[in-house]
């Protein structure tokens, strides 16, 4: 196996993306060498924005995580032609997926931290406003999560991996494990336990965060948003893709009460 691979941890935006990069940088030496790097600082207007030359040559000593948002088209285009194009599809990729609707009630609040205009909407009206990726059109937000997912995973993946949020929450070592035998290495550090409720509990000085500091990270704080018909706005724009990767109608359906935010 070449040990000389990047690492590509790609994800729709509030899914885990800092949870599983710091996780992989504290548990496997590796990847612990240099700072990961954001594929969409080669976007000239990205406030971060890295030459093509720059990143590339970053990407050379094959020991970089990559992070990315992009569907997997827009990841294509951005990189067509280029010598990036051939060491990105030679690198690992590692797809981590979050139930919809927590992740709505997350992109809802961090929305808010940042735009005026989202600060006056409902929970329901933020839902059915189009998404913020201009490049798919009129799609709302929940179309554009199963877009997204189904992007990276239908028949023809070209992923190695794919883990869920609520694994990182529940089954933390045993998460390391699986990603462990996606690259061929055991992890070294499992003390390095980065989640946020054990925050606390550590004063090892050593470990390294990359992330913004998450809200809540809880799994099925949804309900505390959702009303009933929010819920099946959603689940009729992304029920088939929830059910791809895993999540239930009914279990989810039967935790929808009054809605707690209007």
């Amino acid at each position: 196996m070449d040990s000389q691979k990047n690492l590509l941890v790609i994800t729709h935006r509030r899914s885990g993306t800092h949870l599983t990069i710091d996780a992989i940088r504290n548990n496997f030496a590796y990847w612990r060498k240099h700072h990961y790097v954001v594929l969409e600082t080669l976007n000239s207007s990205h406030p971060k924005h890295i030459p093509l030359t720059e990143f590339e040559h970053k990407l050379k000593s094959g020991c970089r995580v990559v992070k990315l948002h992009y569907p997997e088209r827009q990841m294509d285009e951005a990189v067509a032609g280029t010598e990036l194009e051939s060491i990105l599809e030679s690198s690992y990729r590692l797809y981590v997926v979050r139930n919809c609707f927590d992740v709505l009630a997350s992109l809802y609040e961090f929305r808010k931290g940042h735009d005026h205009s989202v600060r006056k909407m409902s929970f329901g009206q933020f839902l059915r406003e189009p998404t913020f990726d201009k490049n798919v059109g009129d799609m709302n937000k929940a179309e554009y999560w199963a877009y997204h997912v189904t992007s990276w995973l239908e028949s023809g993946s070209r992923c190695d991996a794919v883990i869920r949020f609520e694994d990182w929450i529940t089954e933390y070592k045993l998460t390391l494990k699986t990603i462990g035998q996606m690259l061929g290495r055991r992890p070294d550090w499992f003390g390095k336990d980065i989640r946020m409720n054990q925050r606390g509990k550590t004063n090892d000085s050593k470990i390294l965060r990359t992330w913004v500091e998450p809200r809540k990270g809880k799994v099925n704080d949804f309900v505390n948003y959702f009303s009933a018909e929010d819920f099946d706005f959603v689940w009729e724009r992304c029920g088939d893709c929830m059910k791809l990767v895993g999540y239930d109608h009914d279990s989810l359906r039967s935790m929808v009460q009054k809605p707690v935010l209007a």
